[in-house]
């Protein structure tokens, strides 16, 4: 039969131990993960940075991908799948427009409106 473990209480060890400080600081957090205290301006444009850097690295691995897309079945298959994720993004679409009632000459403020 076996015996029971011994309690908690009765082994030897320190309740409360002090962690020791970190090696290195936390690294910074990104912006878009404290976009709620930001105007919408701003929301917009860390939005808009935070897409174009994720595109970029995605175009990156997907090169170091490609120079092993012979090697193993799973690479190209990724590859593909990224292919088509890049193929579905979109571009940031930027609308310009005017305020003002009827008859303020809005579309008159248009370059080329006559």
């Amino acid at each position: 039969m076996r015996l029971p473990s011994p309690k908690i209480e009765d082994q030897e060890f320190e309740k409360f131990v002090t962690p020791e400080p970190p090696t290195q600081p936390a690294p910074p957090t990104p912006a878009w993960q404290r976009i709620d205290e930001r105007p919408l301006v701003q929301k917009v444009k860390i939005v808009e940075a935070a897409c174009d850097a994720g595109i970029a690295a995605l175009r990156d691995i997907m090169q170091i991908m490609a120079q092993h897309v012979d090697s193993d079945a799973a690479v190209k298959f990724e590859l593909s799948s990224l292919k088509k994720v890049m193929e579905q993004k979109k571009e940031h679409p930027i609308y310009i427009g005017f305020l003002g009632a009827s008859g303020d000459g809005k579309s008159s403020k248009r370059p080329g409106a006559g």
